[in-house]
């Protein structure tokens, strides 16, 4: 997800989401709000734990490190530590789910302001 994010790739992200799902709605109304302004940035994910798994579900937790690298539109850089539960669909694994545990803001890319 983190590099289909960085690389504005925003329907192959949104085919890592369970479609039909709230969430696969909310991202994809993000995502065409996203599209929309003069941005780039460097996503990463960090410490990805699995805390639960069947063979059919999953919940995980990561952290989101998001730094505007470009682009006039403001940005805040974040650090986000989420939990996703993700699904087994037709072989596949799906986030179907997010929450959000914390979200902090970090220091400005110099070269992005």
């Amino acid at each position: 997800q983190a590099d289909f994010l960085s690389n504005r790739e925003y329907v192959s992200y949104l085919n890592t989401w369970e479609k039909g799902t709230e969430e696969y709605i909310r991202q994809n109304e993000t995502l065409q709000k996203f599209s929309t302004f003069d941005l780039k940035l460097k996503v990463t994910i960090q410490e990805i734990k699995v805390l639960e798994k069947t063979l059919t579900t999953a919940t995980v937790s990561f952290i989101q490190v998001a730094k505007k690298v470009g682009g006039k539109d403001p940005f805040p850089n974040t650090i986000t530590q989420e939990q996703y539960t993700l699904k087994k669909i037709n072989g596949t694994w799906k986030a179907s789910t997010t929450k959000i545990v914390t979200s902090t803001p970090s220091q400005p890319t110099p070269e992005a302001n």
